[in-house]
């Protein structure tokens, strides 16, 4: 969903083990595409957590046997999406969304002047296919979403989510009106080098301590308290009010 007019804020979702939950799913992905590409089930699966699809790829590539030149890469691309399609019965039956997430999204999604999208490891494709099925996607504008084939780096997608707002409603987004929420270290480094404001969750395999030590500006234990969680996205330091 886009915002009716040009937006004073940015919100910048964490996708997996954020606004949904569905454990091993992307391993499942990555599994079922490098099958598929090669013949051969892999060898070794990577650490994926909090890392752009790019930089997953090119090391899967290569822990398998692969040289991750551009065109391998590609290639392994599009078998993700063929993966994902493949297996969207699975998601609607072992995926589900975060709790409180439909609710906060709905909110924040009629608030004049906030717009609210991605910035996620995934490909923008799965993003959008992951946030669909499990019934999400109408609340977010994918066009600005900053995504895992974008860059190598997280905290890039944070600049790339931030380029694309400004190009479509023509708003400088800065450290001021820009929130990024998500539930690892990864999330919290992202959002302090792309330049924006960072609310942590505490619903993925980081506690609450962990996210703290981080550097997140604000620690929230999951999205469940609606009134809680809207107000520390309009109130937290760093994101108060519009720019200029």
């Amino acid at each position: 969903m886009t915002t009716t007019r040009a937006p004073h804020r940015l919100i910048l979702w964490d996708v997996d083990h954020t606004l949904i939950t569905a454990w091993e799913f992307h391993k499942k992905l990555y599994r079922d595409a490098f099958t598929e590409m090669t013949g051969n089930a892999p060898l070794r699966l990577v650490d994926m957590s909090g890392r752009p699809d790019r930089a997953s790829t090119a090391e899967m590539l290569e822990v398998n046997g692969l040289e991750p030149t551009e065109e391998h890469m590609d290639r392994f691309s599009t078998y993700l999406v063929w993966a994902m399609d493949q297996n969207r019965d699975h998601l609607r039956q072992a995926g589900r969304q975060a709790p409180g997430a439909a609710e906060v999204l709905r909110v924040l999604a009629r608030r004049p002047g906030i717009a609210q999208t991605v910035v996620t490891g995934n490909v923008r494709y799965l993003a959008e296919a992951k946030l669909t099925t499990l019934g999400l996607g109408e609340y977010l504008d994918f066009s600005i979403g900053g995504y895992g084939w974008d860059a190598s780096e997280r905290w890039q997608l944070v600049k790339v989510a931030k380029d694309r707002a400004r190009e479509k409603y023509g708003v400088e987004f800065t450290e001021a009106n820009t929130v990024v929420i998500g539930d690892t270290p990864k999330d919290v480094d992202a959002a302090l080098r792309g330049g924006a404001t960072i609310i942590a969750v505490a619903t993925g395999l980081t506690d609450a301590v962990g996210l703290a030590a981080a550097g997140a500006h604000l620690v929230l234990p999951n999205l469940e308290d609606l009134d809680r969680v809207v107000n520390a996205i309009e109130d937290v330091p760093g994101a108060v009010g519009s720019p200029g």
